[in-house]
């Protein structure tokens, strides 16, 4: 009688362990690459989100700068701009502010109506990532710093803003400008 072998021999359990390892590293690099992919997207759309959110505001918030009438002639309630930092006042006479918090990198906007309240508007904003520049009618760029009462102040018809934001490693920079609705004395505005 012929003995029946029930069993695999070491050669095929060897071959059958380095096939399955082979595949096994191909779809682990395959899977590797698609979920990279994912989070590259992931960051990308949320630094995208935060900063567009953030422009959004501050140029809507700009645009509603409060004109004052000194001498006949409007100009902006504009109490401080520098490159890094507006503060002025809407027409509903709000005290506003935008600035980058040095501290944890946070766009903010500061908000008094009559208390002060601080909203975050966009979390990784750093040293930089937050420009003004102001320009005058004939689109030529204003000295900075420049407060209350400076000629300068009073010239300032368009800002520009550079902002720069950051969600893991992906960056989003994004510009945009407001035009300020203050024309001429006795305009309609």
């Amino acid at each position: 009688m012929k003995q029946k072998n029930c069993g695999f021999t070491l050669v095929e359990v060897v071959i059958v362990v380095v096939l399955l390892g082979i595949l096994s590293i191909g779809f682990g690099s395959f899977l590797s690459k698609g979920i990279n992919a994912w989070q590259f997207l992931k960051f990308r759309e949320s630094a995208l989100s935060q900063a567009d959110n953030a422009m959004n505001r501050m140029i809507k918030e700009i645009r509603l700068i409060n004109p004052i009438k000194i001498n006949d002639v409007y100009q902006p309630k504009i109490m401080y701009a520098d490159q890094q930092e507006i503060k002025f006042y809407d027409y509903e006479n709000n005290y506003l502010r935008f600035c980058v918090d040095t501290k944890n990198g946070n766009l903010i906007l500061e908000r008094a109506n009559p208390n002060l309240i601080d909203y975050v508007l966009a979390g990784s904003v750093y040293s930089g990532g937050l420009i003004f520049k102001y320009y005058d009618a004939s689109l030529t760029e204003l000295p900075v710093p420049m407060n209350m009462g400076d000629t300068n102040i009073s010239h300032i018809r368009y800002i520009r803003i550079f902002l720069s934001v950051s969600s893991g490693p992906q960056t989003v920079n994004l510009e945009d400008s407001a035009k300020l609705r203050i024309l001429n004395a006795g305009a309609d505005y």
